[in-house]
């Protein structure tokens, strides 16, 4: 009897389905897919009167397997792909997957900690890490937003404060200048407009409030994050080694709900200029859909940020956005129509 009769396939019945969608993959690379956690097995059965077993596969590793081959065409590497294929709802191996979180963060974690190595404080650790640094992160989308924002000028200092901060120095940072008739910005008013607080504390977008209380303090303010483990640079993949696999897969899920604040970022831009409410931050989560480092990022700050709200806010916020996302798709739809006229 043909085990897909009992919901289950055989290799062959795999690979007899794929081909007839066009998909060619040999047995062996069926098993390498396994071997990756890319393909879920639900057992093995043996026939009377031969040697071995045949494993047996879900009906849904049709769909699987087609999803983690058209993925290959953005990326080759198995455990960028295995990231990309969990974002995009495919199955992937709680343990692998987790190899997969953890390595995109370790080895810059690696990186940073040789830097900061050497005599001193925290301040003279992250001051090491700086001159060390060679810029190979300054195209990432939120790094060239924030020296978009500062006009290309502070931004040793702005990576000071980063550092520091991400190091445990955030305390000792000087936010204000010493010299109060010097002409050279604080720290603090450096930081602020990088990240877009500036703004957040005075648009009003819509006729609302603005995003942040305008007497909020900065330093108080990161202090908070910092708390949560967000801007940890010591060990930044510590939140994905020490994640149940059910809170990794919650934090998918709410890592969705935090790129769609995109449409929403989009369509206030869309309205009342760019950058208003600081709300070009929101745009830049994901560069694209196959962006792994920026998938990474986004889901390991769902898992560290969901503590920290009321049970049941982000599903609220899940559901306010949706209901929004015909509205917010229209002025986008117009602001495009009058850019073509």
């Amino acid at each position: 009897m043909s085990t897909s009769t009992q919901g289950l396939l055989s290799i062959a019945e795999l690979s007899a389905q794929l081909q007839a969608r066009g998909v060619h993959v040999s047995p062996s690379q069926l098993k390498r897919l396994r071997r990756e956690g890319l393909l879920r097995c639900e057992g093995q059965e043996h026939h009377g009167g031969l040697q071995g077993s045949v494993s047996l596969y879900p009906a849904s590793a049709v769909d699987q397997v087609e999803l983690v081959e058209r993925l290959a065409a953005h990326e080759r590497r198995f455990a960028q792909r295995r990231i990309l294929v969990r974002w995009q709802g495919g199955w992937v191996g709680p343990a692998r997957l987790r190899e997969s979180l953890v390595g995109m963060l370790e080895g810059f974690s690696s990186e940073v900690s040789n830097m900061a190595a050497g005599p001193g404080d925290t301040l003279d650790a992250a001051d090491r890490v700086v001159q060390q640094l060679d810029g190979a992160q300054g195209n990432l989308p939120v790094n060239r937003l924030m020296r978009e924002r500062l006009g290309g000028k502070n931004i040793d200092r702005l990576a000071f404060a980063f550092v520091a901060i991400g190091l445990g120095g955030g305390s000792q940072l000087e936010w204000d200048n010493r010299d109060p008739n010097s002409e050279e910005p604080s720290l603090l008013s450096v930081f602020e407009r990088a990240v877009g607080l500036d703004r957040a504390r005075q648009d009003q977008i819509a006729g609302h409030p603005s995003i942040l209380s305008p007497d909020q303090f900065t330093p108080a303010l990161i202090e908070e994050v910092t708390a949560t483990g967000s801007m940890d640079l010591a060990d930044p993949a510590r939140a994905f080694r020490t994640a149940s696999d059910a809170e990794i897969d919650q934090g998918f899920a709410d890592a969705h709900i935090f790129a769609s604040f995109i449409l929403f970022a989009q369509a206030a831009q869309a309205m009342q200029g760019k950058d208003v409410g600081g709300l070009a931050s929101l745009e830049v989560l994901l560069e694209d859909d196959y962006d792994t480092l920026g998938i990474t990022l986004l889901v390991r700050q769902a898992i560290l940020i969901r503590p920290q709200l009321p049970e049941g806010r982000l599903e609220e916020i899940d559901q306010s956005l949706k209901d929004a996302a015909p509205q917010f798709e229209g002025v986008l739809r117009q602001a495009a129509t009058q850019a073509a006229h």
